[in-house]
């Protein structure tokens, strides 16, 4: 078996923001088990290591620098790989120390998780921080029309994003766009608001706006960089590395085709985020 990389779910401390597309909610949810977590981990650097894993991702069902004691764990413990955390970036504003806590994890690309053009500009110095220690800048935006005005208006196009990308020093760029997994049903999503969820995404997100953004890239033109295990692309646009993916989330691929292992909060590790069927070990 072959993967992109392995996802690490960090426990659940809970979330500082309040998404209403909040995917995590759509694919049911495990029981923490420290101690199976802390028995297996060796285990999973191992299986890393014989699936040709790229990357490490610091990711969860929560916000993970809400628990850092576990991102330091995890950071210690796969300091072989290059590590990537994806965050909405609140805690980073609100405690800039963290920043450096990160890079001494080992941490080397901080994805910051966007929803709003503006937050280029709110998050700057924490941008010109990250850049400074030589850590690496994504953004992932996810498209939706949740901020419909002005987010979502002819004048806002991927050069729109290229210009914040170059201004800010941000040097990869991605596109989400936000789906409801393939095999939700209600059944498999415990969280009582998983219904306000699907009919959320149905009604706001913004296929016209994101069909848009995929449009320029393709008419951009850029360097083919590399192609990704799953499909996608990352291509070179005036030095931004953009790359786009047209469904959020992996709940279903082909074994040489695998996005992420996930080594869940549960200390399993399993091949797709909403179903407990994909479990390895």
């Amino acid at each position: 078996m072959k993967a992109q990389s392995l996802a690490i779910c960090i426990p659940n401390y809970g979330c500082n923001k309040s998404c209403p597309y909040c995917i995590s909610k759509l694919t049911g949810g495990v029981a923490e088990n420290n101690d199976l977590i802390y028995r297996n981990v060796d285990k999973v650097v191992k299986l890393a290591t014989t699936s040709n894993v790229n990357s490490v991702i610091l990711t969860g069902k929560g916000e993970p620098l809400l628990h850092m004691r576990a991102v330091m764990y995890f950071g210690e413990h796969f300091k072989d790989f290059p590590i990537e955390i994806q965050t909405n970036g609140l805690a980073l504003l609100a405690h800039r120390e963290m920043i450096k806590t990160l890079y001494d994890s080992g941490v080397n690309v901080i994805a910051f998780s966007f929803d709003n053009i503006s937050n280029f500009e709110k998050f700057k110095d924490v941008i010109a921080d990250v850049q400074s220690l030589g850590m690496i800048v994504r953004v992932t935006f996810n498209v939706t029309d949740k901020y419909r005005a002005p987010i979502v208006t002819d004048n806002i196009r991927l050069c729109t994003f290229i210009d914040l990308c170059k201004k800010h020093s941000v040097r990869q760029l991605s596109f989400r766009n936000i789906t409801i997994p393939h095999n939700y049903n209600d059944g498999n999503a415990p969280d009582k608001d998983a219904k306000k969820v699907v009919n959320w995404i149905k009604k706001n997100t913004e296929r016209r706006f994101y069909k848009a953004l995929i449009d320029g890239v393709i008419a951009a033109k850029g360097n083919l960089i590399r192609k990704l295990a799953f499909d996608a692309q990352v291509i070179d646009i005036e030095g931004i590395a953009v790359t786009y993916f047209d469904y959020c989330l992996q709940d279903s691929h082909h074994e040489e085709d695998i996005r992420n292992i996930i080594f869940a909060e549960d200390g399993h590790c399993y091949t797709s985020w909403a179903s407990r069927a994909s479990i390895l070990f």
